[in-house]
């Protein structure tokens, strides 16, 4: 888009606003002036960001496999380790328990914060095993058993978690609340989106 000024001193100014350019807004000024026999004229280019970009991340926990006792009702707790920095526009946890009848488990997550959700409570009945995604956005009906690694809705919400910064011990729990049945938490991750900042505004002559 062009925009153009001109004064009664033959002053001429040319503002260019180049909108394609995602995510960034390049604004470019020229000054001309022909009053004098010489042409003088100024340019520069402004560039701002506009929007944030989204970055996705899958950060999968090293402390595991953990044993599910089989024996009495027991709670095991793995954690996570996340150094990178930035706030959580969107977390997803990905589940891998190998564990005979589902229905005895509590699963939660608890952010470096503290902020804890249950995000599987006490799925199906006496089906066996989860390998699935917990996702806000996912399939509002869970299959049983859920071992087809598809997305499905938390028990509660995983929105508590948004806008939390990102780094620090991330910590999942599996309660297993009775005794006959146990197995092993084979594997978890945590799938984030952060927003990335865009550059600062910069001045080229």
């Amino acid at each position: 888009m062009l925009i153009t000024f001109n004064n009664t001193n033959n002053y001429i100014l040319f503002i260019w606003l180049n909108e394609n350019v995602n995510p960034k807004l390049n604004l470019i000024v020229m000054l001309y002036n022909n009053h004098f026999s010489l042409t003088l004229f100024f340019l520069f280019v402004l560039t701002i960001g506009i929007h944030d970009c989204i970055a996705q991340t899958t950060y999968t926990s090293t402390d595991v496999p953990i044993a599910i006792s089989t024996s009495d009702p027991s709670t095991i707790s793995s954690t996570l380790n996340i150094t990178d920095i930035g706030n959580i526009g969107d977390i997803n946890v990905l589940l891998d328990i190998e564990h005979t009848y589902i229905n005895d488990l509590i699963i939660s997550l608890q952010a470096p914060n503290g902020t804890v959700a249950i995000i599987v409570n006490k799925p199906c009945g006496g089906d066996d095993n989860i390998v699935m995604i917990v996702d806000d956005e996912g399939a509002s009906s869970l299959p049983c058993p859920p071992v087809d690694g598809g997305a499905y809705q938390a028990s509660n919400s995983l929105s508590g978690f948004d806008g939390l910064g990102l780094s620090g011990t991330w910590t999942l729990t599996v309660e297993d609340t009775a005794s006959g049945d146990g197995g092993n938490l084979n594997a978890w991750a945590l799938i984030v989106e952060t927003a990335c900042n865009a550059a600062a505004p910069v001045l080229a002559k």
